[in-house]
């Protein structure tokens, strides 16, 4: 009689992790039995770049009956590039395709990349932050807004963020709504804060004002210059010892310069 030996899972698990860079091989895995499949699908769609050029085809492939992947995904970026150029297919795209989006329930890092925001239409908004709810990192990079609270509404969106990172953002209307609704303010999870290339001053004016003020532990400022460093400033203070972690850099180290102007109003010897 002849014996059939199963692999215990957990070996099956560590021999596909060393193909995790090999994707045909990966591709293969999963069509050996239904115990190689969580395996290899977490290494082929654990990280997911949408853009024009192949969104239709994996909406396709997300949509199916037989699809296997939605559970796979962990990360996932939404990205208007092609080629180094702004397409508006993408926001097509969306309107028709972000229903199959929803159904990637097990994302936790979502980074948005070379958008205009007021293009995308208010239903797609709306189903995309009502998406992820165990989002724990979210990404903003090149993003233009007409208003403040345009960022502060994908930022106070999903509940259990533990970290924020901006860069390369725009927007006209600095005012925002006072955060008296908990659906108006960061989550208590946060305790990573990245701000790169944006207006520094207005998203810590609006956390200041927020009832308690929340504390982030770590705060990564990137560039800081001269018209940021006063609202910078009143945040570390209040902060003090919470303080944990800051990381920021300087466009000139000259006397009256960026540097100084921020050890004036920054004090950063707790």
């Amino acid at each position: 009689m002849t014996t059939v030996t199963t692999i215990p899972q957990e070996l099956v698990d560590t021999i596909v992790d060393y193909l995790h860079a090999d994707l045909h091989v990966l591709a293969t895995c999963g069509i050996v039995c239904r115990a190689w499949l969580p395996s290899s699908r977490y290494h082929l769609f654990q990280c997911v770049f949408l853009n024009p050029q192949n969104t239709s085809k994996f909406s396709e492939l997300l949509s199916s009956p037989c699809s296997t992947i939605a559970t796979s995904v962990q990360f996932l970026e939404i990205s208007n590039e092609v080629i180094g150029r702004q397409n508006q297919s993408l926001y097509q795209w969306l309107e028709h395709s972000m229903i199959h989006l929803a159904d990637l329930t097990a994302v936790k890092s979502l980074r948005i990349r070379n958008m205009v925001w007021s293009e995308v239409k208010p239903e797609t908004k709306s189903i995309l932050l009502c998406s992820f709810r165990i989002l724990r990192e979210l990404e903003l990079w090149g993003v233009d807004f007409k208003t403040l609270t345009q960022l502060l509404d994908i930022a106070c969106a999903f509940p259990s963020l533990e970290r924020i990172s901006v860069d390369d953002l725009g927007w006209v209307d600095p005012s925002f709504e006072s955060p008296r609704s908990p659906e108006r303010r960061l989550p208590s999870t946060l305790h990573t804060l990245h701000l790169g290339y944006c207006y520094k001053r207005d998203i810590l004016h609006w956390i200041l004002v927020h009832h308690p003020v929340p504390i982030i532990h770590h705060i990564h400022l990137g560039t800081v210059y001269q018209k940021d460093t006063n609202a910078i400033g009143q945040y570390l203070r209040f902060l003090g010892s919470a303080l944990h972690t800051l990381r920021l850099g300087f466009s000139d180290l000259d006397a009256g310069g960026d540097a100084g102007t921020f050890l004036i109003h920054c004090n950063v010897g707790y």
